[in-house]
């Protein structure tokens, strides 16, 4: 996009990774080194009000995932764990459907995910769809989707709850832009 030029770029190959407590972060995007604390809050500001009208937006969203995929091949996963974030919808919706065009396998929403770990906790029974998905996360390898606008503790709290599903999960949090 012409207003990120020269303050964001797509990582090609390899696409930056960093893991933290056994859970590894996937970023498709990172701002310049060089690039001044008014360029990224420029870009931010941007980005938060992007404008469905523009065409380029889906290729951004488009390139990322597709970057995603380059890295670890997103039909690979056994289950996809979204968050929807009301301060990004446009960029929220076309993760997900890029996401959902290449994944094979089921998305759960953060509030279906959230419901069902908060039953087990407290010992109550699970209905057949939260037993399904319960049972879905076991032994698996895990996306998780991370708005990159916030402070991240709607995925940490995710990384809980599915540690205290099966400790044994390779958990992967997909970024779209590292900040």
């Amino acid at each position: 996009m012409s207003i990120l030029s020269g303050i964001i770029h797509l990582n090609k190959d390899p696409i930056a990774i960093s893991e933290e407590n056994d859970v590894e972060f996937v970023y498709a995007y990172e701002y310049d080194p060089i690039v001044s604390q008014e360029e990224r809050e420029k870009a931010q500001n941007f980005l938060e009000n992007i404008d469905d009208t523009l065409d380029e937006v889906a290729d951004f969203v488009e390139d990322g995932v597709f970057a995603l995929d380059k890295y670890q091949r997103l039909n690979e996963f056994g289950a996809v764990v979204v968050t929807y974030s009301p301060d990004l919808p446009l960029l929220t919706e076309l993760i997900h459907d890029y996401c959902a065009e290449y994944c094979t396998h089921n998305f759960i929403s953060f509030d279906i995910f959230k419901r069902v770990y908060e039953k087990l906790q407290n010992r109550f029974e699970l209905d057949p769809e939260e037993k399904q998905i319960y049972l879905s996360l076991q032994g698996v390898n895990v996306l998780i989707f991370d708005d990159f606008l916030t402070s991240g503790a709607t995925v940490k709290e995710i990384i809980r709850y599915l540690k205290s599903f099966n400790e044994n999960n390779k958990l992967t949090v997909f970024v779209l832009v590292k900040q």
